[in-house]
């Protein structure tokens, strides 16, 4: 995408947009494989405080993050 077109992506709130999917994304994954509600997954949530993560599950999250967005 040139910078015309990236520029009109933007003024489109194109990257807002696809910072909400990002994000809509990252919370079910999460969700999913923390095995918590999705409305605990929020942006100031602790993963071992507040979601019950050990530290297995960090490591069980990261591989999944690391399959899902590669």
């Amino acid at each position: 995408m040139g910078a015309s077109g990236l520029e009109q992506f933007r003024r489109a709130g194109g990257e807002e947009a696809m910072d909400a999917t990002l994000q809509d994304r990252l919370r079910q994954l999460v969700s999913s494989q923390l095995g918590v509600e999705l409305d605990e997954v929020v942006e100031d949530a602790r993963i071992l405080d507040d979601l019950g993560a050990d530290s297995l599950d960090v490591v069980e999250l990261v591989m999944a993050l690391e399959e899902a967005f590669d």
